[in-house]
């Protein structure tokens, strides 16, 4: 039984953001215990949690590294949400980086970093408030920067 198939570039959807995967070959899942969080354009499983031990795990069916790594992000936000992950710090373009270092007393350090090769404006939203700003011009609810350029920031 062959359990991949040349199947190209297809689309991924998760929580409404689509993005393309393309990959030699693609591993024809058949889910028997899993919950499919998304299918691919082909209708193929993309996207599966299941349990394990006293976690669980998530897969997705793709070298997403080598194949989307900026535009896959979705997959991460899905698995850092089931995780109970909570960002201090949100943005809407994928291509703005953040992340997020605390330093004890309800402090947290952000660097956020402009993967574009334009110039971006981006809305934020910010648990806390933006009360330092050392690089970058950031406010409570938006960030500009030049291309390839980072802001650092401290949320209180």
């Amino acid at each position: 039984e062959n359990h991949y198939r040349n199947v190209g570039k297809v689309a991924v959807e998760i929580d409404g953001k689509s993005f393309a995967v393309a990959e030699p070959y693609r591993r024809i899942l058949t889910v028997e215990s899993a919950d499919v969080l998304a299918k691919d354009s082909t209708g193929n499983p993309a996207l599966t949690v299941n349990s394990y031990g006293k976690g669980k795990v998530v897969f997705f069916n793709a070298a997403i590294e080598r194949n989307a790594p900026l535009a896959g992000w979705p997959v991460y936000a899905v698995a850092a949400k089931m995780a109970g992950v909570a960002r201090k710090v949100t943005r809407t373009n994928p291509l703005l980086g953040l992340t997020e270092h605390p330093v004890g007393d309800g402090e947290t350090i952000v660097v956020a970093i402009n993967y574009s090769s334009e110039r971006m404006e981006d809305r934020l939203s910010v648990s806390g408030v933006v009360d330092k700003v050392w690089r970058g011009d950031v406010t409570q609810d938006a960030i500009w920067l030049e291309a390839n350029e980072a802001a650092v920031f401290r949320i209180r």
